[in-house]
């Protein structure tokens, strides 16, 4: 199986979006989308645990390509803890907040996608930048690290 990518993070960012999921990327996965150049073998998304939630993730995730079982649907409509996915164009493990966990939904965070969620513009505007520095921090590093040509 192909590795997460940048697209694969704006594939999920829209199609949640569309379905008023509320969520968090997490891990590599977050970082990549802050402009990290690199992959990861899945995707770590930190859930809102509600009955209302479990139903919009089941519909984006079909919307997807995942291929769900009545098993892996129904963990996913009662927000069991953990879910791993690897029946999709790439694999996905789901957590969902417990309870007091909600409250990180109700903060300005990177990765809380929402249609009515009115800080999206904000959220995007503030990873452009931190894509903007880590590329600036990559680019960097590497004219450090190069081989100069001292002859």
């Amino acid at each position: 199986m192909a590795g997460f990518e940048y697209k694969q993070a704006e594939e999920v960012r829209d199609a949640f979006a569309r379905h008023a999921c509320r969520y968090l990327f997490l891990g590599k996965s977050g970082a990549i989308l802050l402009g990290f150049p690199d992959t990861t073998q899945d995707t770590d998304v930190f859930t809102e645990k509600s009955p209302q939630n479990g139903a919009r993730l089941v519909a984006a995730l079909l919307e997807l390509g995942f291929d769900l079982t009545a098993d892996q649907r129904n963990e996913v409509l009662r927000c069991k803890d953990f879910v791993q996915l690897r029946s999709g164009p790439f694999d996905m493990d789901l957590v969902f907040a417990p309870a007091t966990g909600s409250r990180a939904f109700n903060t300005h965070g990177i990765g809380v996608q929402t249609s009515r969620d009115s800080r999206s513009a904000a959220s995007k505007i503030s990873l452009r930048a931190n894509r903007r520095r880590i590329e600036r921090k990559t680019e960097s590093r590497s004219r450090v690290s190069s081989p100069s040509a001292s002859t």
